[in-house]
């Protein structure tokens, strides 16, 4: 498999999604095209994605979701929003930060098996 690489942005750093397989797992496998009729928003297919998922890659998705929230507060968002799109394999678009945040903080987490 060809790795895709984003370019780097004006002012910060390369992302990779090598350095998220599980975000690359849920915004491919769940925000795809038709993730409003199967899940209603982005909230319910991460609530699905989770309910799929073991513990350790939930906590794992954790993790790489406060790198992707961090870089997004580093970055323009619009490489951001490029980077989930293209690079990670999603059709959802957040339209900002705050909703990249909301996405991940109004998700409960997984309880351990």
């Amino acid at each position: 498999m060809t790795m895709r690489k984003a370019p780097p942005s004006a002012g910060g750093p390369a992302l990779s999604p090598a350095a998220f397989p599980q975000l690359e797992s849920f915004f491919t496998g769940y925000l795809h095209e038709d993730f409003l009729v199967e899940y209603g928003s982005p909230e319910g297919a991460l609530r699905a994605w989770r309910m799929d998922a073991s513990a350790k890659e939930s906590r794992q998705l954790d993790r790489e979701a406060a790198r992707l929230v961090a870089s997004a507060a580093r970055m323009p968002f619009d490489a951001i929003a490029a980077f989930v799109r293209r690079d990670l394999g999603s059709t959802w678009r957040p339209s900002d930060v705050a909703r990249l945040q909301k996405l991940f903080a109004a998700t409960p987490k997984r309880a351990p098996r």
